[in-house]
């Protein structure tokens, strides 16, 4: 729910569990080729299933710091066939606080948004990724 100005506007959704964190640790609920970064906390999986494509939201923190977890996922990704989606406008935040990651691989597309946290290093990671014909991505 949002309020502002006197008006409210409601997002309604409907989930069949509870969200939970993945008790596996990072490696539970993740996509052969969309990684989570070594040594993650907190991993938090959910996805739905609309007509005509399916969604999938991964959020964790890690202790990496923002330049390594770019540098995993821009490495990473492109070894698994991920091609990087140059942005189409300039950043919100500074680099140093924020960057916002984009990959596409056949009908599917990965969005990556890494935020710092505090002065420890510590980095939140949301992964949502996006697919089918719906999407007007090209399919291999």
């Amino acid at each position: 729910i949002r309020s502002q100005g006197g008006k409210s506007m409601v997002f309604p959704s409907l989930m069949a569990q509870p969200l939970r964190p993945s008790p596996g640790g990072a490696a539970a609920g993740e996509a052969e080729d969309v990684p989570v970064y070594p040594g993650s906390e907190g991993v938090l999986h959910f996805g739905a299933r609309d007509p005509g494509h399916q969604s999938h939201v991964t959020m964790f923190t890690n202790h990496a710091g923002l330049a390594n977890n770019v540098g995993f996922y821009r490495s990473r990704l492109s070894a698994m066939g991920w091609k990087e989606i140059a942005q189409r406008t300039g950043p919100l935040l500074p680099e140093q606080v924020a960057q916002s990651l984009t990959f596409q691989k056949g009908t599917r597309e990965l969005t990556i948004n890494l935020t710092v946290v505090d002065t420890s290093n510590r980095v939140r990671v949301h992964l949502a990724e996006a697919s089918g014909q719906d999407l007007g991505l090209g399919g291999k």
